[in-house]
């Protein structure tokens, strides 16, 4: 966490995103992305209504580029699913993908993760936030860490199984402990 610490005078307080997930939604994600040892990668959505963005469709990308510690999808991919949530009026909450390793630590957001994000939503105006996964480990115990660069915001987790670990105006991090029959 130390790439967030170094720019935190400098950015307004100001919350302007609530991100709204549950723990069922979070842990479909976390499946759908660490179906492999490679890194995988999904755009997250669902309704907004004024700072409320919540979190309950994932749409996969297709890689590009992809191994155990990147992946990239391809610009077809992106564009098509952009369209496609943008044809039905909705908007991305999310981009999320996964991180090799199985602690909190492992979800933390690489150079290439934040520089991707801080793009995004500084060039592009993207109120977007990013999500890093981690594998499951033995106990079913995976982490998932919501992160930004330039938008504030909070985010609040219903449901059961999930734990908050860490809060930040920039990051959350939470213990997604998946149930063994599932």
């Amino acid at each position: 966490m130390q790439h967030h610490d170094q720019k935190t005078s400098s950015r307004p307080s100001l919350i302007k995103a609530v991100i709204l997930a549950d723990s069922l939604t979070l842990s479909n994600i976390q499946r759908a992305l660490t179906p492999n040892d490679d890194e995988w990668g999904a755009v997250l959505t669902g309704p907004v209504w004024k700072q409320l963005r919540c979190v309950t469709n994932s749409y996969a990308v297709e890689p590009l580029r992809q191994s155990q510690v990147y992946f990239q999808a391809t610009a077809r991919s992106w564009l098509d699913t952009m369209i496609s949530i943008r044809e039905f009026g909705s908007f991305v909450t999310a981009i999320a993908h996964s991180h090799p390793g199985w602690s909190a630590a492992a979800s933390t957001p690489s150079g290439e993760d934040i520089r991707y994000l801080s793009d995004l939503q500084k060039k592009c105006g993207s109120k977007a936030i990013g999500i890093i996964v981690t594998r499951a480990n033995n106990d079913g115990v995976a982490y998932v860490r919501f992160y930004s660069v330039h938008v504030p915001f909070s985010v609040r987790v219903v449901g059961e199984h999930i734990e908050q670990l860490e809060k930040s105006a920039y990051e959350y991090v939470y213990r997604l402990s998946i149930p063994q029959n599932n």
